[in-house]
């Protein structure tokens, strides 16, 4: 099948797709095999495949997802209980970040608004000012005694 021509190598398949299904089906473990050595040795190649098929069909990722989802709760639960600790003192790290900075999402919190409610700027640096001669006060409170 040496064929430099793509039309020539194509109908040459055509004709011979079962003796090329029975070769596969054959030599499957050693398909198999030289698959894997190939993706060991080229991780960027395989990321990169993975990355173009999933941005061309992203419904078909959601909806492989879903089913895998629903096939491994088990697993599912595993891998979000394995983040979460993983990922738990950076989360801690933004949360002190959070509310050192008095950030706007902070003083929202504050005030037990939704995210999505619309909160006059104003209003929102009045209660960061409270909350600045709150701490203010209790550094100063604590420092006398």
């Amino acid at each position: 099948m040496p064929y430099r021509d793509k039309a020539k190598q194509k109908e040459w398949r055509v004709k011979n797709k079962d003796k090329i299904l029975e070769w596969r089906n054959a030599n499957r473990e050693r398909i198999c095999e030289l698959s894997k050595k190939w993706a060991r040795e080229n991780p960027e190649k395989v990321k990169a495949t993975r990355a173009t098929r999933h941005e061309k069909n992203p419904e078909k990722r959601k909806a492989q997802d879903a089913k895998w989802k629903a096939n491994n709760p088990d697993k599912v639960k595993l891998i979000a209980r394995t983040f979460r600790v993983n990922h738990l003192e950076q989360e801690k790290q933004r949360l002190k970040k959070y509310r050192t900075d008095l950030s706007d999402g902070y003083i929202r919190d504050k005030l037990r608004l939704k995210s999505s409610d619309e909160v006059p700027q104003a209003l929102i640096e009045a209660k960061r000012l409270q909350l600045l001669i709150r701490r203010m006060t209790n550094e100063n409170s604590n420092a006398i005694t």
